[in-house]
């Protein structure tokens, strides 16, 4: 009889782990107490007040998901869990059905964009999902950054603010920099025209915040932009960077903002 009860209750969990993964509601909210949904990975002291529009939300978005819905606009007063439904939530739980597919998250701001897709790593990267996930979403240890990241089954998510560049945001690209601009690789300094026309293959040297440290990172994509003007920027060492007027830069105390909206006294990153 004890047997008979062991194997009820593994049935039961698989098939609970089921209608989770099925269903978008229930994977946000639960399915019972004794089994959390995501919302309780990312707040897990705080109660989820659930209303009416949080479940049309999750119900049209399922509807895009099935490929039945093509293009939404979702439109509600702030505060109403918008952006963890649609850009936190949702890739999450489509890549436990489609594992493969591939996402890019924009923000009207950098610092948001990071920041949901901060959430939706710690989501992916719980043991919660993670069971839910078979081994399918494993996050692959040469793409994971905060601006973007890939799984084991080939999905990738793209983190991108609209005061950045949706071809590098946080040095993940190099972009929007003139030809002679000399990059620094793992073959020394080259000017990022070489790299481009030539198709060099060399590691680029980038920031990562989350350890403070620079890292090498193999570039993944090579483009030449139409010209366009550029600002110089001096640096209190009398170094000078040139580059596009939006070109992403780091600036302590405000993160990434625009080449253009750097003021006299800020303190940009460099390595």
């Amino acid at each position: 009889m004890e047997q008979f009860n062991k194997q009820e209750l593994a049935r039961r969990e698989l098939a609970i782990r089921e209608i989770l993964r099925r269903d978008f509601e229930k994977f946000i909210r639960g399915y019972d107490d004794k089994h959390p949904g995501a919302w309780a990975v990312l707040e897990p002291n705080t109660p989820l007040d659930w209303n009416w529009h949080h479940a049309y939300i999750a119900e049209i978005l399922t509807d895009v998901a099935l490929g039945n819905t093509r293009r939404l606009l979702v439109n509600v007063m702030p505060r109403s869990l918008k952006s963890l439904l649609v850009s936190v939530f949702f890739p999450c739980w489509v890549w436990l059905r489609q594992p493969w597919a591939s996402f890019l998250c924009m923000s009207y701001s950098t610092p948001l964009a990071n920041d949901l897709s901060y959430k939706r790593r710690q989501v992916i990267e719980s043991e919660w999902y993670q069971r839910l996930s078979r081994g399918r979403c494993v996050l692959s240890d040469n793409r994971n950054r905060i601006t973007e990241y890939s799984n084991n089954s080939g999905g990738i998510i793209y983190a991108r603010g609209l005061d950045g560049s949706v071809t590098g945001v946080g040095g993940t690209y190099i972009i929007c920099l003139p030809s002679h601009q000399r990059i620094t690789t793992s073959r020394g300094e080259i000017p990022i025209g070489d790299i481009v026309n030539k198709k060099l293959d060399v590691d680029v040297a980038t920031f990562n915040h989350e350890t403070g440290e620079v890292e090498w990172q193999p570039i993944l994509r090579y483009e030449e932009n139409p010209g366009r003007e550029i600002i110089e920027i001096e640096l209190e060492d009398g170094s000078i960077l040139e580059c596009t007027n939006d070109h992403p830069v780091w600036v302590e105390g405000k993160g990434y903002i625009k080449a253009g909206d750097i003021e006299p006294g800020d303190a940009v990153l460099c390595l």
